[in-house]
């Protein structure tokens, strides 16, 4: 495992096998010039979700470290775990049933915050599809320029969902609020929220 990654990427998993094959194909497939390390963390998956991590973690060992829930302790305890457990300087967060569809992706992101040290997150526009990948609609409010307001971004969530965003880890407190893990699924949002005062 390498002992000091540049990116740290975080994928939660529970109940996602259908989608969990595509999800870290897309990420191991990125073309990038720094280093990274994959957290996963299962939790409990009643679908072949575990079965399916193992065996990327037994081809992988040198990239990917695995999390495994003794019970269920929900989308947001598991996120604010994965981050407690990063190694790198900057974090992203992929979801088990999302997918990335540019082979540049972590680079670009990766290389626009190393060139701009006064940004604590980086976004981009995206796609919703269905389960069948198909029917692509983008995001609602597609991001232009090259920043976004604190009202915009507090109003509208510009940065979008989890999946998209990269985070300089310095730009969330050494240990996270108590309060983050009882965020349900906004806890991404309220992440962003904290990053934000730190840098545009």
């Amino acid at each position: 495992m390498e002992q000091n990654p540049k990116l740290s990427i975080l994928v939660t998993a529970y109940n996602v096998a259908p989608y969990l094959v595509q999800c870290l194909n897309s990420i191991l497939e990125q073309d990038v010039d720094f280093t990274y390390e994959i957290l996963l963390a299962e939790d409990c998956s009643t679908d072949t979700t575990r079965s399916i991590i193992k065996n990327y973690e037994k081809q992988f060992p040198h990239i990917i470290r695995a999390f495994y829930n003794e019970s269920n302790i929900g989308y947001s305890r598991n996120l604010c775990n994965l981050i407690m457990q990063s190694k790198a300087e900057l974090i992203i967060q992929i979801d088990g049933d999302d997918y990335i569809i540019d082979k540049l992706k972590l680079q670009q992101q990766v290389t626009i915050l190393q060139e701009h040290s006064d940004c604590a997150v980086c976004s981009h526009n995206w796609f919703t599809v269905d389960t069948n990948g198909e029917n692509a609609v983008m995001n609602q409010f597609p991001v232009s320029g090259s920043g976004v307001l604190p009202n915009g971004f507090l109003l509208y969530n510009f940065l979008g969902p989890g999946n998209l965003i990269m985070i300089r880890r310095s730009a969330l407190p050494d240990i996270l609020p108590d309060w983050l893990p009882g965020c349900s699924n906004n806890v991404d949002y309220a992440i962003y929220c904290i990053a934000t005062t730190e840098g545009k």
